[in-house]
């Protein structure tokens, strides 16, 4: 890409993003020495990252550093989300005969969630799973015979405070 632009940085175990480190660094302010580089800043989310040699936007800002320097960190990568890994998608709705009736697609498991949601049980920890109803052998519940057990104990102590 150049000398004057941030490096990339391939993520074998993430294809969707693309990280980059600057390629230079400066001190912007001469009272202090900390070095900043080329790199995405607060702010900056929603743009593009575009290859110098072809004009192409290969990816969209998505992060930077969460600790000093937010902005230009030198050692301290920013993220973009790799634009080509949702080119299909994209091309779905840029060719399509009619535009999109939603402005947000949801995510699989959140249509998957609300469906679910409509049943009356299903396994997992979830708020309608019928195996957490309870009997009257369950270990984990506090009982009446113990909560009247030790109420008594807790008023005498603190009377004898």
């Amino acid at each position: 890409i150049g000398n004057s632009y941030p490096g990339l940085i391939n993520s074998r175990s993430n294809a969707t993003k693309i990280c980059t480190v600057p390629t230079f660094n400066r001190i912007l302010e001469p009272s202090s020495s900390t070095q900043y580089g080329n790199s995405a800043c607060k702010g900056d989310s929603g743009g593009p990252l575009l290859d110098i040699a072809t004009g192409k936007q290969i990816g969209v800002v998505s992060g930077g550093p969460l600790v000093l320097p937010t902005c230009g960190s030198l050692t301290i990568p920013s993220f973009y989300t790799k634009v080509s890994n949702y080119y299909d998608w994209v091309q779905s709705y840029i060719t399509a005969d009619t535009p999109p009736n939603r402005y947000i697609t949801e995510p699989n498991f959140i249509i998957n969630a609300r469906e679910e949601a409509g049943k009356e049980c299903h396994d997992g920890i979830a708020t309608n799973n019928c195996d957490f109803k309870g009997s009257d052998d369950d270990g984990g519940s506090l009982n009446l015979w113990l909560l009247a057990l030790f109420a008594p104990l807790a008023w005498w102590r603190r009377r004898e405070a």
